[in-house]
């Protein structure tokens, strides 16, 4: 395992995408979400993805110099297209949009078009939440071929289209972050065991033929995943696609022509709209209390919260971040095709 310190890693990644021709501005922001991703002990968002950015950079997947632009607003919604860059920046501009309208009416809604890959989409919402708003929000990804099986169905129409909620806390505590994908598995931790070597386990992806699995490369060859909670994850994924997907006008991977890329519709509340902020904060506080005061069940030392396992890592991995040696060795291999030097391993 590598471990360098975040500020080593914003520098390098940034100058890899900077020389693919990237923006500094965009690239420290790109990089910046990435790391996070690694810091927050998900390496499936983290910079596992930036060779897959900068080949799709080369292939002309993404603009990397395309900026964000709203095509269409009321005094209550924003719509956002990206403009064929990179999706963190077009779902970044969403929030900034989202944040401006919900302070001034209580309620916003705002969609994306038009971006690439977005990262991890809970980091949105979020942000509102660190701010005091609710934030929802529903992506799919318009990736041909599709990943994702139907309940009941032996090859894959879907993405793994993820679901994000994020509410706020009281007196500057982490808010609640409920970010998940509709799949078994998000699609980034199936690339991340292809890389290691390692296998999946049984009951969550099917091979080309239908067959149950556990080679990580059947994804990658016209396999497909499995929904999360069978049914349950089917109907949130239907919704993904519908209200992130098709309201936007991106489609969906199973839909022909779809315009592709990793659409979002992103939601904000002011919870003062229906009652005392103050008390709905401190009525939050005593549920995550009494919740997480419940007995542990064998195997489990205490009950969480949604978010407490990433502000653990977080905390972790405040002065080093933890790389794997297979991502390290792709980044190397990026690295070297740039010309550009490795940082000093400690």
């Amino acid at each position: 395992m590598i471990e360098l310190a975040p500020s080593v890693l914003l520098d390098f990644s940034s100058r890899l995408l900077q020389a693919a021709g990237t923006p500094p501005e965009s690239a420290n922001l790109v990089a910046g979400m990435l790391i996070e991703g690694d810091r927050s002990g998900h390496a499936s968002h983290g910079l596992i993805r930036l060779p897959q950015y900068i080949k799709a950079i080369g292939a002309g997947t993404i603009d990397p110099k395309a900026k964000p632009t709203i095509v269409k607003q009321t005094s209550v919604t924003a719509f956002v297209d990206g403009g064929g860059g990179f999706g963190q920046l077009a779902a970044s501009y969403a929030v900034d949009r989202g944040l401006e309208i919900v302070a001034q009416h209580g309620l916003a809604a705002v969609t994306t078009k038009g971006g690439f890959h977005i990262g991890r989409l809970g980091d949105y919402p979020e942000r509102a939440a660190r701010q005091g708003w609710i934030g929802l929000a529903w992506a799919n990804g318009v990736r041909t071929p599709p990943s994702v099986a139907p309940f009941g169905g032996a090859k894959a129409a879907h993405g793994t289209n993820p679901f994000a909620a994020a509410i706020p806390r009281s007196d500057g505590q982490d808010p609640i972050v409920v970010d998940f994908a509709t799949a078994r598995l998000a699609e980034g931790k199936i690339r991340l065991r292809r890389n290691r070597g390692d296998t999946v386990p049984e009951g969550v992806l099917l091979d080309n033929q239908g067959e149950a699995t556990t080679d990580p490369n059947a994804l990658y060859e016209g396999g497909a995943l499995l929904t999360a909670g069978e049914h349950k994850g089917y109907g949130l994924s239907i919704a993904c696609d519908l209200l992130a997907g098709l309201l936007t006008g991106s489609g969906s991977p199973c839909i022909p022509n779809s315009i592709g890329g990793n659409p979002i519709l992103l939601i904000l509340l002011d919870p003062a709209c229906f009652r005392l902020p103050e008390d709905f904060l401190r009525d939050v506080d005593q549920f995550c209390d009494i919740v997480k005061s419940t007995p542990p069940a064998e195997g489990h030392n205490e009950v969480l919260i949604p978010g407490e396992p990433e502000q653990a890592q977080r905390r972790k991995n405040t002065n080093t971040i933890p790389i794997d040696e297979s991502t390290w060795k792709l980044l190397a291999k990026v690295a070297n095709a740039q010309s550009i030097g490795l940082p000093e391993l400690n």
